[in-house]
């Protein structure tokens, strides 16, 4: 990775507003990397779904990974969303990585929905969280996902909350329009 290029990723949890973030960067010129497009990419693999069948072959069926099921483990099941961690994201990093060191620019932003879970954060030189009360998270997650209110509180509380990183740390309040949440991100990228 080139000393000069900075990495900037971008968390908070499910239903927070990551995306939307990405969304606006991408719009005013800026290189966005996506962990979950990564997942999605790998999840089109052979040997990536060989793995998981190892791991959850009750999630397979007829040789197709029941992504619902999988979902359900991650929501109810600690034990289990450790595991499909603990696999995945050793694959979501190293491709991550390469496509960072392959991007042409000066910064590259990295969207990481559950960087608290993982190792990453030693690699980036800012971290911005992306907060949301529970109540503005569930509802975009119920709307979005076309869940049950009880599922998607069940998603929320399936991860940490802790998104403290020290001095990389930079807070994004993400509770109004997306106007409002469109001049957060502009300030922070002048």
């Amino acid at each position: 990775m080139n000393p000069n290029k900075k990495l900037i990723a971008i968390t908070g949890g499910i239903g927070s507003g990551k995306s939307e973030v990405c969304n606006i960067l991408r719009r005013n010129g800026e290189k966005c990397i996506s962990c979950d497009q990564i997942n999605a990419e790998l999840l089109l693999s052979e040997d990536y779904l060989s793995g998981l069948k190892a791991i959850f072959p009750d999630a397979f069926c007829e040789g197709k990974l029941n992504k619902k099921i999988l979902k359900e483990y991650v929501a109810y099941s600690s034990e289990k969303r450790k595991a499909l961690n603990k696999y995945a994201h050793a694959k979501i990093k190293e491709k991550m990585l390469e496509e960072a060191s392959a991007a042409d620019c000066k910064r590259v932003f990295i969207e990481v929905p559950v960087l608290n879970e993982t190792d990453y954060a030693v690699l980036f030189d800012k971290i911005w969280v992306v907060t949301s009360s529970s109540n503005v998270r569930c509802q975009r997650i119920t709307a979005r996902d076309e869940v049950n209110e009880d599922f998607a509180v069940a998603l929320i509380n399936a991860q940490q909350n802790d998104y403290d990183f020290g001095d990389k740390t930079v807070i994004i309040r993400n509770d109004g329009d997306v106007s409002a949440l469109e001049k957060s991100v502009l300030s922070l990228i002048e």
